[in-house]
């Protein structure tokens, strides 16, 4: 073990003053400089390692003192959903943290790529309403064609790359010569999107090559590839050795020295959030005046089972209100002092201002990843969920629903439907699957990734009917960020799941998105064929809007080849359906009627010309 790090001049924040163990990872980063080496310098451990706490503890002791300009990116939670799904909010929050957002350089070069893109956009949008009828999802989008698809796409990366340009003029002309770090957090899950993610080191990369001085810090539970060992310095995060255990428990005010061995020997095995959560059992013990012995603590083998443990020891410590508080407030993705008065039970009473900073300062709180406030660790969540399900099932499920609630009107749609979902409501899954649908037609990729976010969730345990939807949706959110082999995949997963379901209707549905995929990508025969296949399964049902959908979608694609006598029935037949289902003046009808109508006076003009 190296020696601890000798910090007193620096006003930490109180959840980083007990900071041990990392002292190799930051002496890595205090190399970076000077020197034209490495510029990226990369931490990889599991969930609970304490990545995240080592690029707080950085920031707060090394870039806040040094006046280093920064900017910090998690990619976990809502939030992160966001930067990793909207390249125009990661651009723009670079912007804002590197304080160069009013900057005239990329102010009015973001203005400009993004009404180029507008334009652009406007040209080929269609219209992607669906018809959807109640309880049904909707297939792929009923009017667009591959060109289209593609000249959006091509909008949408040349506006990227001239906002990206925009933003690298600005930095350059008020950061040359200077040090800037960018801490990427939770970089595991930008590799979701390896187009995405692609793009972003490129930019960086060629950002560094005209401003030396950029360094990049990335925090991710696997190690970085793809670079040089030149350009980058990996650094392992592993767990506590014992002397490093003891030194934590030792700073966390544990005096018993078989009490700290048997916490590493028998509980944490130098797991990091164990460890903390330890420390946090012997304060909670000593303060009840009911000590723990050291003969007490079990030899476990799981994290898992450690953390039930170790929370069952701290609750029978606490009284109320903090007892409850510290129960039901592990389930909550999100918290803060007044969600916690609403959704508590009343019997248990309101935390006073300091019930909840002592809440706040346990080893397993820190700040909340999908939004504003507070949460506990995500093992602990899972634990916790699990427990309460199976040995307090009514409250368990009446405490969710409080939460669905106040959620509910807080706005927050995403956290009202995982907390709906967690207490079984009987309309939560259609709410998902209407909220889902929403974002897709919106093309609302942060609101759509965060839903799927929801039900893939590891402590939901979703029935199979939503189960399988869950898949269907991913593979149309893969399908429209151009995820083609990932895409496939999810589809491959909703077919065999709908099958198993017996769901004619999500089978066809999934048929047509695949064949539709297919002819996109040259693949004719093969679309041909999965699209009469979905056909046939809706007429079996007697699905007009699927059979519609279908029938335009072919009909549409034979008229662009020229083919306008085999496009004309086709078209008409969708027209039909539309009409029997949709009012006078939906648009989607109004569209249809106007693509007939342009085919059969073509074909009356062709008629003409040739007697």
């Amino acid at each position: 073990m190296t020696a601890p790090l000798n910090l007193p001049e620096l006003d930490l924040p109180l959840r980083l003053r007990h900071f041990t163990n990392r002292e190799q990872a930051i002496a890595a980063f205090d190399a970076l400089w000077p020197g034209d080496g490495a510029w990226i310098l990369a931490f990889d451990g599991l969930s609970g390692n304490g990545k995240t706490t080592l690029i707080d503890f950085l920031i707060e002791s090394r870039c806040k003192p040094g006046h280093l300009c920064r900017a910090n990116l998690d990619f976990e939670g809502s939030r992160g959903l966001t930067l990793r799904a909207d390249w125009r909010e990661l651009l723009d929050t670079l912007a804002g943290q590197w304080s160069v957002a009013g900057h005239p350089a990329y102010a009015a070069g973001r203005d400009r790529a993004f009404e180029q893109y507008e334009l652009a956009r406007r040209a080929v949008q269609v219209n992607l309403k669906q018809i959807a009828e109640q309880g049904q999802i909707s297939g792929s989008p009923i009017t667009v064609d591959a060109r289209q698809t593609e000249e959006e796409r091509r909008a949408n990366e040349r506006a990227r790359h001239q906002t990206a340009g925009a933003l690298s003029k600005a930095v350059l002309a008020v950061h040359s010569g200077q040090r800037l770090v960018l801490f990427l957090d939770t970089c595991e899950l930008l590799a979701e999107d390896k187009e995405y993610e692609g793009w972003l080191w490129a930019w960086l990369t060629g950002l560094h090559s005209q401003l030396p001085g950029l360094r990049v810090i990335v925090g991710s539970r696997n190690k970085l590839d793809g670079f040089t060992r030149r350009e980058y310095c990996q650094e392992s995060l592993g767990l506590f050795l014992a002397e490093d255990s003891d030194d934590l428990l030792a700073r966390l005010g544990v005096d018993d020295p078989t009490w700290r061995a048997a916490v590493f020997d028998r509980l944490a095995g130098g797991y990091p959030l164990l460890t903390g959560m330890a420390g946090d059992l012997w304060r909670v013990a000593r303060r009840s005046g009911r000590a723990l012995p050291a003969a007490d603590i079990p030899q476990l083998a799981g994290n898992e089972e450690a953390v039930l443990w170790l929370t069952g020891r701290i609750l029978d410590r606490l009284t109320e209100p903090l007892k409850s508080a510290a129960r039901w407030a592990a389930l909550l993705r999100r918290f803060d002092h007044e969600s916690l008065a609403q959704i508590l039970p009343d019997q248990s009473g309101r935390l006073s201002d300091d019930d909840y900073q002592k809440l706040c300062r346990y080893n397993f709180v820190s700040v909340s990843r999908v939004g504003a406030g507070q949460a506990c660790h995500n093992l602990l969540r899972r634990v916790q969920n699990r427990y309460l399900a199976d040995n307090k099932p009514q409250a368990y499920r009446a405490f969710h629903s409080r939460s669905a609630a106040y959620f509910a009107a807080d706005k927050d749609q995403g956290e009202a439907l995982y907390h709906a979902l967690l207490a079984g409501e009987e309309n939560a899954p259609a709410a998902w699957i209407e909220a889902t649908h929403a974002a897709y037609l919106n093309s609302d990729w942060p609101r759509w990734s965060a839903l799927l976010g929801v039900v893939e969730s590891p402590e939901l345990s979703p029935p199979p009917s939503l189960a399988v939807q869950a898949r269907f949706w991913r593979g149309q959110w893969h399908r429209w960020r151009y995820e083609m082999d990932a895409a496939l995949a999810s589809y491959g997963q909703a077919l065999e799941l709908f099958r198993a379901v017996g769901s004619r209707l999500g089978e066809a549905n999934t048929l047509k998105a695949i064949g539709n995929m297919k002819l996109e990508q040259g693949e004719g025969e093969a679309g041909l064929k999965l699209l009469e296949q979905a056909l046939n399964l809706y007429q079996q049902v007697g699905d007009r809007s699927g059979q519609a959908n279908i029938y335009f979608s072919l009909g549409l694609r034979l008229a662009q080849a020229g083919n306008l006598k085999e496009a004309e029935p086709l078209v008409a037949q969708a027209v039909d359906l539309a009409r029997q289902i949709l009012n006078p003046d939906h648009p989607v009808l109004e569209q249809w009627e106007s693509v007939l109508a342009q085919i059969q006076t073509q074909l009356g003009e062709d008629n003409l010309a040739n007697r």
